[in-house]
């Protein structure tokens, strides 16, 4: 998977597909220092994640994305395979 580290959204490459790491204060980003303010999985533009939030901030926060379309975690689970539901119920910590 590709990776990338911005400043801003309008930094990331029109149909990108990969990991945005964010860095909103400029020193952190110009030195890659410590973790990402924030995470952002994309697919062809598109915010998209199948195996976990697209979106995860610092503080925790986190959102689930399909296709561009913001989804509860909720209808996440009920989109997957049986496989994958209890592959979930069994990593739900990196879910929540």
């Amino acid at each position: 998977m590709e990776i990338i580290q911005v400043s801003a959204p309008h930094e990331v490459p029109r149909n990108f597909t990969g990991r945005v790491d964010y860095y909103y204060n400029m020193v952190r980003f110009e030195e890659g220092i410590g973790p990402p303010d924030c995470q952002e999985y994309y697919l062809r533009g598109e915010l998209h994640r199948e195996d976990g939030p697209a979106a995860i901030f610092a503080d925790g926060e986190k959102y689930w994305f399909l296709f561009g379309v913001k989804k509860t975690i909720e209808e996440v689970f009920e989109l997957m395979d049986e496989e994958e539901q209890i592959e979930f119920l069994f990593n739900l910590d990196q879910w929540r």
